[in-house]
């Protein structure tokens, strides 16, 4: 009998973990350890149904109630003394710091496939990336850190529109602000620093302010290993939420080999390991491709990837085991679209003005050949759905609202 690697993933099911089971459950046993954090409403109710519907190729799942960020690392801990796991995987941005911050602990016991706390800080911190950027010769908009209100009339030397952004905090409501005034940046310098992000690693006291690009929006994936390369699939968002900017909804991969070397600029640079997305923005006004920030962890369409035939996420565990033959994988495979239906696109739509009964197409879309989110796993999708479903029906006037799903709703 052929023995199978245990894979822990340490995170909620969602869009991002559920088609890494969907995809390799056959290759490896996949084990969740779900975070919830304490005190959750319906937290009975949660853990029947995730139990019920775990996603597809799941072979274990149990819980981890938390109140902080040392209350995770201790479930995560003692679940390691009791199962032999051979490679962890986090996927949110909160559970990859903790498997960073604890590295050197966690791999007494597993294979934890990420870079140092230190090199996940740097990545994530928005205004260090882009001086990263400045140093090593990869394009990003005109930037200047902020630290202090003062520092605003320096600030609109760049020209509105500003946007404004949190240096470490993540989310377009929470962390992001386009300001075309005077008055409008002085309050979205208040509102992004009179409160904290939803992560409690980090803190929404920093920002960094950019000029204003206008055009389309691309991302890279990749899978990166002390430095290098492994694999790589770019993307353009096709549908962001909101439709000016924002994450994507529906995506495309586009064949762009400048955006692999700049990814190999900066990760030689950092010496990252582990997954990680770069961000940029294709100035129509200088035809470049323009960084304007990293996520060192898994993003939402990583589905788009494993479609395009490239699973970053199967390289990253690769990574985990110490595979020394590895061959770089660029995919070069234009064309290829992935969405994530109920949740971002039928939310994308909406805000973008259609009207109708979008419902009906995206159940017809669910059981149609085409690969989205719910070829891996229908019950945990439609799960995980419900209150984004409640909020769409219930909020015809907020429709950012209704893209929020249970899986965010277990961190809050």
């Amino acid at each position: 009998m052929t023995y199978k690697h245990s894979i822990l993933i340490f995170d909620v099911p969602d869009r991002r973990s559920i088609p890494v089971a969907g995809s390799i459950g056959n290759q490896f046993d996949i084990h969740f350890l779900v975070p919830i954090r304490k005190g959750f409403k319906i937290l009975p109710f949660v853990q029947v149904a995730l139990k019920l519907f775990k996603p597809r190729n799941t072979k274990s799942l149990q819980f981890a109630q938390f109140s902080n960020e040392q209350d995770l690392f201790s479930e995560l801990l003692m679940y390691l003394e009791k199962y032999k796991i051979d490679v962890v995987l986090a996927f949110s941005e909160r559970s990859t710091a903790v498997l960073c911050e604890n590295k050197n602990k966690l791999n007494q016991l597993t294979s934890v496939p990420y870079g140092s706390f230190s090199d996940f800080n740097t990545l994530n911190d928005k205004y260090t990336v882009l001086k990263v950027c400045k140093k090593v010769k990869v394009p990003t908009p005109k930037f200047i850190g902020v630290e202090k209100i003062e520092d605003l009339p320096n600030v609109e030397k760049l020209g509105f529109p500003i946007v404004l952004k949190c240096c470490l905090a993540s989310g377009v409501k929470e962390a992001f602000r386009i300001c075309r005034s005077t008055n409008e940046l002085r309050k979205g310098y208040i509102e992004l620093t009179s409160r904290e992000s939803s992560y409690s690693y980090f803190k929404c006291d920093r920002l960094v302010a950019e000029g204003f690009v206008e055009g389309p929006i691309f991302d890279c994936g990749f899978a990166v290993n002390k430095g290098e390369v492994i694999s790589a699939v770019a993307q353009e968002r096709l549908w962001t939420i909101p439709p000016e900017g924002g994450f994507g909804a529906y995506n495309i991969t586009r064949d762009i080999p400048e955006l692999v070397e700049y990814g190999r600029k900066i990760f030689r640079e950092i010496s990252w390991t582990g997954p990680a997305q770069l961000e940029f923005i294709f100035d129509q006004k200088d035809k470049a491709y323009k960084l304007i920030e990293i996520n060192p962890r898994f993003w939402g369409t990583l589905g788009l990837s494993i479609k395009a035939g490239v699973n970053i996420a199967e390289d990253v565990i690769q990574i985990g085991l110490r595979n020394m033959n590895l061959e770089e994988r660029i995919s070069a495979s234009a064309g290829v679209t992935f969405e994530w239906l109920l949740q971002e696109t039928l939310t994308a739509e909406k805000m973008r003005g259609s009207k109708g009964n979008l419902i009906f197409s995206h159940i017809k879309r669910i059981f149609g050949r085409e690969v989205n989110n719910f070829s891996y796993s229908i019950g945990a999708n439609i799960l995980l759905s419900i209150p984004h479903l409640a909020a769409y029906f219930s909020c015809p006037n907020k429709p950012h609202s209704s893209s929020i799903s249970l899986a965010k709703k277990l961190f809050e």
